[in-house]
């Protein structure tokens, strides 16, 4: 299990580790949606007030694919409801 620390999480957002793509974002999704972890996900909420556009996408970009992800209902892990 992968354990997230407060801010640690915006580090391993692609523009944080330059990376032009979208595999870091993504990679980062399915471990947030397999952890369950809440707090990540107000994390990311918080850091869209941020100054720096490059995590202000990401982190749209990665709510909106764990949005996916959750609502995907041949995913295995699909359990609705599951950070509310």
């Amino acid at each position: 299990m992968i354990i997230f620390y407060k801010n640690k999480i915006i580090n391993r957002l692609s523009s944080s580790i330059g990376r032009r793509d979208e595999v870091p974002n993504q990679e980062l999704t399915q471990e947030i949606c397999k952890n369950r972890d809440t707090s990540v996900i107000e994390e990311l909420i918080s850091n869209l007030s941020g100054t720096n556009k490059a995590i202000q996408s990401d982190c749209i970009k990665v709510l909106y694919e764990i949005g996916y992800v959750q609502h995907d209902e041949n995913n295995p892990g699909y359990d609705q409801g599951q950070f509310q």
